[in-house]
């Protein structure tokens, strides 16, 4: 086997070779040799260096099947990271460009207010009072959400009037239920 396996590869042979056991189980092999010369009473020297290498075979492909879901993580964080950039530019753009209708209402209501004051009646000056109050708890809910959008990761947990909250709800859904 040598005196082919060097005529054929020259003075050096290496690489993985996959052996069946006895009981049918691959193992894979390490094996490098080197042919050191011919020496006239010695014969052929050849050195030869096998090892079983099935376990750090074994380890580089669950690395590699690990390091593949790290990358496809990864991968999922900047898709996930460019997304919550373009939410927070929509957010931006989305809350200032509310405001300027949201002016306009209340501009208007208050030409209403002044100049036909005399001429409107109880309900009438109550509906626009609604309308203020409302276009008013819009402006803030257009600030808190772009207030929210700079959150980022410097969150600042505090204190909040739930009792406010719910007399807000309850003022909001009151022209509703009338």
């Amino acid at each position: 086997y040598i005196d082919t396996l060097y005529e054929m590869t020259g003075s050096k042979n290496e690489g993985e070779y996959i052996i069946i056991c006895k009981d049918s189980a691959e193992r894979i092999w390490d094996f490098s040799s080197a042919f050191l010369g011919n020496f006239v009473n010695e014969g052929r020297v050849v050195i030869s260096m096998a090892k079983d290498v099935t376990e750090r075979k074994k380890t580089e492909e669950e690395l590699k099947v690990k390091m593949n879901e790290l990358i496809g993580a990864y991968k999922q964080l900047e898709r996930y990271a460019f997304d919550n950039k373009e939410l927070k530019q929509f957010t931006y753009i989305s809350s200032h460009q509310l405001q300027q209708p949201l002016r306009t209402i209340t501009n208007f209501v208050q030409i209403l207010e002044e100049d036909y004051h005399d001429v409107f009646d109880a309900e009438a000056i109550s509906h626009l009072h609604t309308i203020k109050e409302s276009a008013k708890r819009m402006d803030e809910l257009i600030l808190a959400l772009s207030d929210y959008s700079r959150l980022g990761l410097s969150k600042k947990l505090q204190t909040v009037d739930c009792g406010k909250i719910v007399s807000d709800v309850i003022t909001d859904l009151d022209s509703i239920v009338k």
